[in-house]
Parts: C-alpha cells; structure tokens; sequence
C-alpha cells in the first residue's frame, strides 16, 4: 500500500511507494531516493506511476481503508 506523503515538494526524499498529491491527481513514488522529479507523466515516467487522476490522497487512503466512496 502507498504511504501517504502528502502535496509534492521538490525537496523531499521520496521512497518505493510513497504517494503525493500534484496538480488535482495522486502519484506513487516507483523507486527509492526519488529527490526532484516531478510527478508529472510527461516529466519522467520512470519516477512515477498515477494512482488516480483528479483525486486526493484522502480519497484514496479512504478506499484502501474499504470504506464507501464520498460523492
């Protein structure tokens, strides 16, 4: 499962899994020591992976804790 990081920041030292929110969408982290790299798809692929478009991370932990969608 993610691990909830919160809003993307450039200066944050991100691990395998870590999921942040960028530009109204949630990304997780592909691999370890991922400093800088934008989570922008068109930035660099290989970095990170979109969980859902246009959802906030507290949706998405939500869901993973199975409890019923919200709107």
């Amino acid at each position: 499962f993610p691990v909830t990081k919160g809003v993307w920041s450039p200066t944050t030292l991100y691990y395998t899994n870590d999921a942040v929110f960028y530009n109204g969408s949630s990304y997780n982290s592909l691999y370890d020591y991922n400093i800088g790299k934008q989570p922008d798809l068109t930035w660099d692929p290989e970095a990170w992976s979109m969980i859902a478009e246009g959802v906030g991370l507290d949706q998405i932990c939500r869901r993973l804790a199975g409890e019923p969608r919200v709107g």
